[in-house]
């Protein structure tokens, strides 16, 4: 169970992010990357929804389809990067080395995800913090991929934007929860899951896994 030490709630409170080492347990990663594996050599994606997502605000503005973005929120949907597609929208780099990330319901509808988002451990964790009614809002498995990819913000406060979609009459603050990968070698990037658990309180809590 994660439950947090005086020490490291104090160190959540002050830096407004924590790293817990190991967090997730390799068999818990490998699954994850397994499942990822299968849902890319399985997807489908049409024409007109293959989308370029970018963090940059004038970026996201020209996106060819920025519905499919949009409405993602309850879905589990591709997003690629910039320079994978030719003018007709086929690929030009292998369909695997092409995507930026997928999201953003995997904890609703992938069983793996799921399984490791509602984790006992999760749930302790979010106790430990405080933090009341947390709901899952989305999640996201990011790719590195290798020789692609444009500049990312230097900081990726995803609570900071995520707090403009709630309610105005109703303000909350979010807490985000990010995996990340051991580093990868060679050609096979690297991968990070993100998963944004909101509820009344603010800050990161990150688990980094081995």
């Amino acid at each position: 169970m994660a439950c947090l030490s005086s020490s490291q709630l104090q160190k959540f409170q002050e830096d407004g992010f924590l790293v817990l080492d190991g967090f997730l347990s390799a068999d818990e990663c490998v699954a994850m990357q397994q499942r990822i594996g299968e849902l890319v050599a399985n997807m489908d994606v049409p024409l007109h929804c293959r989308t370029i997502f970018s963090t940059q605000d004038e970026q996201l503005k020209v996106l060819d389809n920025r519905d499919y973005f949009w409405n993602s929120g309850d879905k589990i949907r591709f997003f690629f990067e910039k320079g994978v597609f030719d003018e007709k929208g086929d690929f030009l780099v292998p369909p695997e080395k092409s995507i930026n990330k997928i999201g953003h319901a995997l904890h609703a509808h992938d069983p793996v995800f799921r399984s490791v988002t509602h984790s006992p451990k999760v749930q302790a964790l979010a106790k430990s913090l405080g933090l009341q009614m947390p709901v899952v809002v989305q999640s996201m498995y990011i790719f590195k991929q290798p020789h692609l990819g444009g500049e990312g913000p230097k900081s990726r406060a995803l609570s900071l934007y995520a707090r403009k979609c709630w309610d105005s009459n109703r303000p909350r603050e979010g807490s985000g929860c990010r995996a990340l990968r051991a580093p990868g070698s060679g050609e096979q990037g690297q991968g990070e899951v993100g998963q944004v658990p909101h509820a009344r309180g603010g800050g990161w809590a990150g688990g980094a896994a081995a």
